[in-house]
Protein backbone atom coordinates (compact mmCIF):
# COMPACT_ATOMS: atom_id res chain seq x y z
CA UNK A 1 0.00 0.00 0.00
CA UNK A 2 1.21 3.38 -0.81
CA UNK A 3 2.02 5.38 2.60
CA UNK A 4 2.92 8.86 1.30
CA UNK A 5 1.25 11.70 2.32
CA UNK A 6 -0.65 12.68 -1.12
CA UNK A 7 -2.97 9.10 -1.47
CA UNK A 8 -3.93 9.73 2.28
CA UNK A 9 -5.37 12.66 1.52
CA UNK A 10 -7.16 11.92 -1.43
CA UNK A 11 -8.53 8.72 -0.05
CA UNK A 12 -9.59 10.93 2.79
CA UNK A 13 -11.35 13.63 1.08
CA UNK A 14 -13.12 11.09 -0.99
CA UNK A 15 -14.75 9.48 2.19
CA UNK A 16 -14.87 13.38 3.48
CA UNK A 17 -17.22 14.12 0.18
CA UNK A 18 -18.78 10.86 0.21
CA UNK A 19 -20.17 11.53 3.67
CA UNK A 20 -20.90 14.72 2.96
CA UNK A 21 -23.02 13.45 0.20
CA UNK A 22 -24.84 11.22 1.74
CA UNK A 23 -25.94 13.65 4.78
CA UNK A 24 -27.10 16.35 2.08
CA UNK A 25 -28.67 14.01 0.11
CA UNK A 26 -30.51 13.25 3.57
CA UNK A 27 -31.45 16.38 3.86
CA UNK A 28 -32.73 16.90 0.73
CA UNK A 29 -35.10 13.82 1.15
CA UNK A 30 -36.50 15.44 4.34
CA UNK A 31 -37.38 18.32 2.58
CA UNK A 32 -38.71 16.98 -0.66
CA UNK A 33 -40.88 15.40 2.11
CA UNK A 34 -42.40 18.47 3.38
CA UNK A 35 -43.30 19.67 -0.41
CA UNK A 36 -45.25 16.58 -0.65
CA UNK A 37 -46.81 16.96 2.58
CA UNK A 38 -47.67 20.74 2.13
CA UNK A 39 -48.53 19.74 -1.77
CA UNK A 40 -46.06 22.40 -2.62
CA UNK A 41 -44.63 20.09 -5.92
CA UNK A 42 -45.36 23.21 -8.52
CA UNK A 43 -44.81 26.33 -6.29
CA UNK A 44 -42.08 27.20 -8.68
CA UNK A 45 -42.15 27.51 -12.26
CA UNK A 46 -39.84 26.32 -14.89
CA UNK A 47 -36.99 23.88 -14.29
CA UNK A 48 -33.45 25.64 -14.34
CA UNK A 49 -34.63 28.68 -15.36
CA UNK A 50 -37.73 29.68 -12.78
CA UNK A 51 -40.59 32.02 -12.50
CA UNK A 52 -40.71 34.98 -10.03
CA UNK A 53 -43.71 36.37 -8.61
CA UNK A 54 -43.68 39.13 -11.16
CA UNK A 55 -43.45 36.56 -14.38
CA UNK A 56 -39.96 37.60 -14.67
CA UNK A 57 -37.50 34.61 -15.50
CA UNK A 58 -33.90 33.34 -13.48
CA UNK A 59 -31.49 30.96 -14.04
CA UNK A 60 -31.79 28.22 -11.19
CA UNK A 61 -28.93 29.24 -8.76
CA UNK A 62 -29.65 32.75 -9.29
CA UNK A 63 -33.32 32.85 -7.94
CA UNK A 64 -33.51 36.47 -5.86
CA UNK A 65 -33.54 35.95 -2.03
CA UNK A 66 -36.85 37.79 -2.03
CA UNK A 67 -38.85 35.37 -4.28
CA UNK A 68 -37.03 32.52 -2.27
CA UNK A 69 -39.00 33.19 0.65
CA UNK A 70 -42.17 34.62 -1.03
CA UNK A 71 -44.42 32.11 0.98
CA UNK A 72 -43.87 28.56 2.50
CA UNK A 73 -44.52 26.62 -0.51
CA UNK A 74 -41.49 29.02 -2.41
CA UNK A 75 -39.59 28.06 0.08
CA UNK A 76 -39.24 24.46 0.32
CA UNK A 77 -39.24 23.89 -3.47
CA UNK A 78 -36.49 26.65 -4.01
CA UNK A 79 -34.78 24.90 -1.23
CA UNK A 80 -35.32 21.56 -2.38
CA UNK A 81 -34.20 22.00 -5.78
CA UNK A 82 -30.99 24.03 -4.78
CA UNK A 83 -30.00 20.82 -2.25
CA UNK A 84 -30.49 18.80 -5.40
CA UNK A 85 -28.30 20.84 -7.32
CA UNK A 86 -25.34 20.85 -4.55
CA UNK A 87 -25.76 17.13 -4.04
CA UNK A 88 -24.98 16.80 -7.71
CA UNK A 89 -21.85 18.87 -6.88
CA UNK A 90 -20.61 17.01 -4.02
CA UNK A 91 -21.30 13.61 -6.19
CA UNK A 92 -19.16 14.84 -9.24
CA UNK A 93 -16.40 15.70 -6.90
CA UNK A 94 -16.32 12.09 -4.63
CA UNK A 95 -16.41 10.46 -8.41
CA UNK A 96 -13.49 12.64 -8.82
CA UNK A 97 -11.49 11.97 -5.64
CA UNK A 98 -12.18 8.15 -5.71
CA UNK A 99 -10.71 8.06 -9.25
CA UNK A 100 -7.42 10.01 -8.08
CA UNK A 101 -7.22 7.67 -5.13
CA UNK A 102 -7.54 4.36 -6.63
CA UNK A 103 -4.68 5.75 -9.14
CA UNK A 104 -2.83 6.12 -5.96
CA UNK A 105 -3.26 2.68 -4.60
CA UNK A 106 -5.60 3.92 -1.75
CA UNK A 107 -8.93 3.00 -2.60
CA UNK A 108 -10.02 -0.12 -4.66
CA UNK A 109 -11.79 -0.21 -7.63
CA UNK A 110 -15.18 -1.20 -5.98
CA UNK A 111 -15.48 2.45 -4.07
CA UNK A 112 -14.99 4.22 -7.66
CA UNK A 113 -17.98 1.61 -9.13
CA UNK A 114 -20.28 2.64 -6.06
CA UNK A 115 -19.16 6.43 -6.28
CA UNK A 116 -20.21 6.44 -10.06
CA UNK A 117 -23.74 4.56 -10.18
CA UNK A 118 -24.31 6.65 -7.31
CA UNK A 119 -23.93 10.24 -9.32
CA UNK A 120 -25.92 8.10 -12.37
CA UNK A 121 -28.82 7.50 -9.79
CA UNK A 122 -28.59 11.67 -8.66
CA UNK A 123 -28.71 12.46 -12.30
CA UNK A 124 -31.72 10.62 -13.05
CA UNK A 125 -33.03 11.72 -10.27
CA UNK A 126 -32.68 14.83 -11.13
CA UNK A 127 -34.14 14.88 -14.80
CA UNK A 128 -37.01 12.74 -12.82
CA UNK A 129 -37.94 15.75 -10.89
CA UNK A 130 -37.32 18.51 -13.44
CA UNK A 131 -39.42 16.58 -15.96
CA UNK A 132 -42.37 16.19 -13.18
CA UNK A 133 -42.01 20.07 -13.23
CA UNK A 134 -42.31 20.43 -16.73
CA UNK A 135 -44.99 18.24 -17.54
CA UNK A 136 -46.87 19.29 -14.23
CA UNK A 137 -47.19 15.76 -13.95
CA UNK A 138 -48.33 13.74 -10.28
CA UNK A 139 -47.45 10.41 -11.76
CA UNK A 140 -44.01 11.62 -12.21
CA UNK A 141 -43.92 13.52 -8.63
CA UNK A 142 -44.90 9.89 -6.85
CA UNK A 143 -42.10 8.43 -9.47
CA UNK A 144 -39.86 10.98 -8.24
CA UNK A 145 -40.23 10.58 -4.55
CA UNK A 146 -39.69 6.52 -4.74
CA UNK A 147 -36.70 7.07 -6.54
CA UNK A 148 -35.54 9.64 -4.39
CA UNK A 149 -35.47 6.91 -1.49
CA UNK A 150 -33.71 4.79 -3.83
CA UNK A 151 -31.06 7.31 -4.90
CA UNK A 152 -30.19 7.82 -1.27
CA UNK A 153 -29.59 4.16 -0.41
CA UNK A 154 -26.96 4.30 -3.65
CA UNK A 155 -25.60 7.48 -1.80
CA UNK A 156 -24.89 5.78 1.15
CA UNK A 157 -23.90 2.67 -0.10
CA UNK A 158 -21.41 4.58 -1.87
CA UNK A 159 -20.48 6.74 1.77
CA UNK A 160 -20.46 2.93 3.11
CA UNK A 161 -17.89 1.93 0.09
CA UNK A 162 -15.46 5.04 1.09
CA UNK A 163 -15.33 4.43 4.66
CA UNK A 164 -12.14 2.87 6.13
CA UNK A 165 -14.20 0.69 8.22
CA UNK A 166 -15.65 -0.91 4.57
CA UNK A 167 -11.83 -0.72 3.28
CA UNK A 168 -9.98 -2.08 6.20
CA UNK A 169 -11.86 -5.17 6.86
CA UNK A 170 -10.20 -8.52 5.76
CA UNK A 171 -12.21 -10.92 3.51
CA UNK A 172 -15.43 -12.90 4.95
CA UNK A 173 -14.60 -16.50 5.68
CA UNK A 174 -18.11 -18.17 5.83
CA UNK A 175 -20.43 -19.25 3.64
CA UNK A 176 -23.60 -18.98 5.55
CA UNK A 177 -25.20 -16.07 6.47
CA UNK A 178 -29.16 -14.97 6.11
CA UNK A 179 -28.35 -12.82 2.73
CA UNK A 180 -31.47 -14.46 1.50
CA UNK A 181 -33.29 -13.22 4.21
CA UNK A 182 -32.25 -9.79 4.59
CA UNK A 183 -32.65 -9.31 0.15
CA UNK A 184 -36.28 -10.18 0.87
CA UNK A 185 -36.25 -7.42 3.78
CA UNK A 186 -35.10 -4.99 1.76
CA UNK A 187 -37.41 -6.08 -0.71
CA UNK A 188 -40.04 -5.64 1.24
CA UNK A 189 -38.77 -2.43 2.71
CA UNK A 190 -38.72 -0.73 -0.70
CA UNK A 191 -42.10 -2.31 -1.58
CA UNK A 192 -43.48 -0.98 1.84
CA UNK A 193 -42.30 2.65 0.64
CA UNK A 194 -43.61 2.48 -2.53
CA UNK A 195 -47.29 1.71 -1.43
CA UNK A 196 -46.56 4.65 1.25
CA UNK A 197 -45.48 7.14 -1.64
CA UNK A 198 -48.80 6.83 -3.63
CA UNK A 199 -50.87 6.86 -0.90
CA UNK A 200 -48.86 10.46 0.65
CA UNK A 201 -48.73 11.92 -2.79
CA UNK A 202 -52.48 11.34 -3.51
CA UNK A 203 -53.99 12.97 -0.28
CA UNK A 204 -53.09 16.26 -1.70
CA UNK A 205 -53.27 15.52 -5.35
CA UNK A 206 -56.47 14.75 -7.29
CA UNK A 207 -54.77 14.14 -9.97
CA UNK A 208 -52.90 10.66 -8.63
CA UNK A 209 -55.81 8.64 -7.18
CA UNK A 210 -53.99 6.12 -4.71
CA UNK A 211 -54.48 2.34 -4.98
CA UNK A 212 -57.92 1.49 -3.24
CA UNK A 213 -57.29 0.23 0.17
CA UNK A 214 -53.90 2.05 -0.23
CA UNK A 215 -53.58 3.21 3.57
CA UNK A 216 -54.35 -0.13 5.34
CA UNK A 217 -52.38 -2.28 2.49
CA UNK A 218 -49.51 0.45 4.17
CA UNK A 219 -50.30 -0.60 7.69
CA UNK A 220 -50.77 -4.11 6.75
CA UNK A 221 -47.23 -4.03 5.28
CA UNK A 222 -45.64 -2.19 8.30
CA UNK A 223 -45.96 -4.75 10.18
CA UNK A 224 -44.59 -7.51 7.56
CA UNK A 225 -41.92 -5.58 7.57
CA UNK A 226 -41.34 -5.68 11.27
CA UNK A 227 -41.91 -9.29 11.42
CA UNK A 228 -38.95 -9.44 8.66
CA UNK A 229 -36.99 -7.62 10.95
CA UNK A 230 -37.17 -9.65 14.27
CA UNK A 231 -36.65 -12.79 11.95
CA UNK A 232 -33.26 -11.22 10.36
CA UNK A 233 -31.79 -9.80 13.39
CA UNK A 234 -32.27 -13.69 15.10
CA UNK A 235 -30.53 -14.61 12.33
CA UNK A 236 -28.15 -12.01 12.24
CA UNK A 237 -27.36 -12.87 16.05
CA UNK A 238 -26.83 -15.83 15.44
CA UNK A 239 -24.26 -15.76 11.96
CA UNK A 240 -22.71 -12.63 13.88
CA UNK A 241 -21.13 -15.35 17.02
CA UNK A 242 -19.87 -17.31 13.99
CA UNK A 243 -18.07 -14.63 12.49
CA UNK A 244 -16.78 -13.29 15.77
CA UNK A 245 -14.15 -16.10 15.73
CA UNK A 246 -12.51 -14.69 13.04
CA UNK A 247 -13.10 -11.23 12.36
CA UNK A 248 -14.70 -9.39 15.67
CA UNK A 249 -15.05 -5.71 13.99
CA UNK A 250 -17.27 -7.56 11.37
CA UNK A 251 -19.21 -9.48 13.71
CA UNK A 252 -19.90 -5.86 15.86
CA UNK A 253 -20.97 -4.54 12.27
CA UNK A 254 -23.76 -6.85 11.90
CA UNK A 255 -25.14 -6.75 15.44
CA UNK A 256 -25.08 -2.85 15.23
CA UNK A 257 -27.06 -3.26 12.08
CA UNK A 258 -29.38 -5.19 13.49
CA UNK A 259 -30.19 -2.83 16.43
CA UNK A 260 -30.51 0.01 14.09
CA UNK A 261 -33.24 -1.88 12.41
CA UNK A 262 -35.12 -2.85 15.52
CA UNK A 263 -34.75 0.89 16.12
CA UNK A 264 -35.34 2.11 12.69
CA UNK A 265 -38.46 0.14 12.42
CA UNK A 266 -40.00 0.22 15.73
CA UNK A 267 -39.81 4.08 15.21
CA UNK A 268 -40.96 3.93 11.63
CA UNK A 269 -44.37 2.64 12.59
CA UNK A 270 -44.88 4.69 15.85
CA UNK A 271 -44.25 7.98 13.15
CA UNK A 272 -46.51 6.31 10.66
CA UNK A 273 -49.23 6.29 13.55
CA UNK A 274 -48.51 9.71 14.70
CA UNK A 275 -48.98 11.15 10.85
CA UNK A 276 -51.98 9.01 10.17
CA UNK A 277 -53.76 10.35 13.29
CA UNK A 278 -52.73 14.05 13.28
CA UNK A 279 -54.27 14.21 8.97
CA UNK A 280 -56.92 16.68 8.80
CA UNK A 281 -57.87 17.78 5.70
CA UNK A 282 -56.49 17.83 1.43
CA UNK A 283 -56.36 21.88 2.32
CA UNK A 284 -54.79 22.24 5.43
CA UNK A 285 -51.71 20.78 6.96
CA UNK A 286 -51.01 21.32 10.69
CA UNK A 287 -47.70 21.66 12.32
CA UNK A 288 -47.75 18.61 13.90
CA UNK A 289 -48.57 16.79 10.70
CA UNK A 290 -46.08 18.13 8.75
CA UNK A 291 -43.33 17.20 11.50
CA UNK A 292 -44.74 13.85 12.16
CA UNK A 293 -44.80 12.64 7.86
CA UNK A 294 -41.75 14.13 7.56
CA UNK A 295 -39.54 12.75 10.08
CA UNK A 296 -42.44 9.04 8.82
CA UNK A 297 -40.24 9.96 5.79
CA UNK A 298 -36.75 10.45 6.70
CA UNK A 299 -36.94 7.33 8.92
CA UNK A 300 -38.41 5.55 5.78
CA UNK A 301 -35.36 6.40 3.91
CA UNK A 302 -33.11 5.48 6.83
CA UNK A 303 -35.07 1.85 6.80
CA UNK A 304 -34.17 1.07 3.58
CA UNK A 305 -30.64 1.83 3.95
CA UNK A 306 -30.06 0.32 7.09
CA UNK A 307 -31.85 -3.03 5.59
CA UNK A 308 -29.55 -3.09 2.03
CA UNK A 309 -26.55 -2.11 4.35
CA UNK A 310 -26.91 -5.04 6.48
CA UNK A 311 -27.20 -7.06 2.77
CA UNK A 312 -23.40 -6.03 2.36
CA UNK A 313 -22.22 -6.27 5.69
CA UNK A 314 -23.75 -10.24 5.16
CA UNK A 315 -22.29 -10.62 1.92
CA UNK A 316 -18.82 -9.14 2.72
CA UNK A 317 -18.61 -12.00 5.92
CA UNK A 318 -19.24 -14.21 2.84
CA UNK A 319 -17.56 -13.70 0.52
CA UNK A 320 -14.10 -14.98 -0.59
CA UNK A 321 -12.61 -12.41 -1.01
CA UNK A 322 -12.63 -8.92 -0.28
CA UNK A 323 -15.10 -6.65 -2.61
CA UNK A 324 -12.55 -3.56 -3.20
Amino acid sequence: MNSSPRPQRLALWTRRFALASFVLTLLLVAVGGQVTTIGAGMAVKGWWNVEGSDGTWHFLPLFPGSEWGRDVGTFYEHTHRMLGMTVGIAAIATVVLATLARRARQLGRGVVRACVIALVAIVVQGVIGGTRVLEDSAHLAFLHGVTGQITFSFVGFAALAASAAWQELGPGRTERGPSTLARVLAVATLVQITVGAWYRHGLRNPDLDAPAGALHMHMTGAFAVLGLVIALALRTTLFAREVEAHEPRLAARLVGGKKRLHALVGTQILLGFFAWMFYGAPDYVSAHESIAAGLHLVVGALLLLQSVALVLWIDRARANEVPA
